[in-house]
């Protein structure tokens, strides 16, 4: 099943991920998303 995440959403999940000492696994964890996704979407 595929989720649609707002641009909002994404931009917030993604600033999270660059802060520092961020976890992207635990980042990507607890919004239920793939670390290889949140990755991707920083690209």
């Amino acid at each position: 099943m595929r989720r649609r995440w707002s641009a909002e959403a994404k931009a917030r999940i993604i600033a999270s991920s660059f802060e520092p000492g961020a976890n992207i696994a635990e980042i990507a964890r607890t919004h239920g998303l793939l670390p290889q996704q949140l990755y991707a979407w920083r690209r």
